[in-house]
């Protein structure tokens, strides 16, 4: 089938680190990365319908980095999925927990549910650390190259004065 009609990619258990490759399934929906060995999501490319995005049980270790790439390549998401990784305190620390979700929340406005959990008891940690959280965002973002398929950075050109 054409790589344009797939809405639904797993590529759970395959010890791959990139997913440069899965660039050209533009319409992907759902997109199940568990127990993989990424580290990072800086391959991540462009997926404008991406809702769902499990990555759990993999090597990921920095979690700006990886908001960076999920919020300019993926405006649409609905669920995260972050369990097992390194950034995630779910089972190690249940108040920087609380955190990490706002974080993640107030990132990614559009999400509904991180971790398999919605955010309904999440508001007031969310309240109390969106001003810090967007002040962060807007510097990551400012240093930040879209992901291939995303719009392209424009060159000024030298004018012929010079």
């Amino acid at each position: 089938s054409e790589p344009a009609a797939v809405k639904e990619v797993d590529l759970s258990f395959n010890k791959i680190d990139s997913c440069a490759g899965l660039a050209k399934f533009v319409n992907i929906t759902d997109l199940v990365l568990d127990n993989n060995s990424f580290s990072t999501l800086k391959t991540l490319p462009a997926f404008m319908n991406l809702h769902v995005l499990s990555l759990s049980n993999n090597s990921l270790r920095d979690l700006d980095g990886a908001l960076a790439a999920i919020c300019s390549g993926c405006p649409g998401i609905q669920h995260l999925n972050l369990i097992g990784n390194p950034v995630n305190p779910m089972f190690s620390n249940p108040n920087k927990y609380e955190d990490f979700r706002a974080k993640i929340k107030i990132w990614l406005p559009s999400l509904e549910t991180l971790d398999g959990t919605d955010f309904t008891k999440d508001s007031a940690t969310i309240a109390k650390n969106i001003n810090t959280v967007e002040q962060l965002k807007a510097k990551v973002m400012a240093k930040h190259t879209p992901p291939q398929g995303g719009q392209l950075a424009t060159i000024p050109e030298k004018d012929g004065s010079g």
